[in-house]
């Protein structure tokens, strides 16, 4: 009974690679086409926190950013995490904001041990400056731990404050993209479709033989 069980999830899982198996090199391209002003935390596991009065913020950056596909493999399926829309700051000078966070655990005073904190989804309430009582926590912050890849890179990446809006960037970036998606994605996502297909093919008249004999 347990062997059949086993079969019969092989299946369904052959089935579930078929329906997500494809490829993205396109992205890599296509998104560069993108720009806005984001903010993001430069260092998010070794966060500057403050508090001001009973809130408390972490130092970060305000600044331009492109379209960018960061982390994961070009090829997407369920057996790997999948790569990561993202943005990309445009220099290295960028202007000093501070972002509302939330505190999740906090080390006693005087201890260089890491606090814990998580962002807000909603980045609005920032400060351009700390006002004249604000304290620094002594040991740095950490964002706290994830379970897959994918969230890891979700809570690290820079987060827009304005639409995203279309640079001269598009002139190459949208064809360039278009042409890897046809000779490159498609081809490769039929590749990696057929092979789950075949797997899966291949198993069902094994299951069934199995079934009735």
């Amino acid at each position: 009974m347990q062997s059949n069980l086993f079969k019969w999830v092989w299946v369904v899982l052959l089935s579930c690679c078929l329906s997500s198996c494809y490829s993205s090199f396109c992205g890599y391209i296509w998104n560069r086409a993108e720009v806005a002003e984001a903010t993001w935390i430069p260092e998010p596991d070794k966060a500057e926190l403050y508090r001001v009065g009973d809130d408390f913020y972490a130092k970060a950056c305000r600044g331009k950013v492109r379209g960018c596909q960061s982390g994961g493999m070009p090829f997407h399926s369920i057996a790997f995490d999948a790569s990561l829309n993202s943005w990309q700051p445009l220099s290295v000078e960028n202007e000093t904001v501070y972002l509302k966070v939330r505190i999740l655990s906090r080390c006693i005073e005087n201890n260089e041990k890491p606090h814990r904190y998580r962002l807000y989804d909603d980045r609005s309430s920032l400060l351009t400056t700390l006002p004249a009582h604000a304290v620094r926590l002594n040991g740095p912050g950490i964002l706290p731990r994830v379970k897959t890849e994918w969230q890891y890179r979700e809570l690290r990446k820079p987060v827009p404050c304005t639409e995203p809006t279309i640079d001269a960037h598009a002139l190459y970036a949208w064809p360039l993209g278009l042409a890897t998606a046809i000779v490159v994605d498609v081809p490769c996502s039929i590749v990696m479709s057929a092979g789950a297909a075949a797997g899966a093919v291949l198993s069902i008249p094994y299951i069934i033989y199995e079934q009735v004999k």
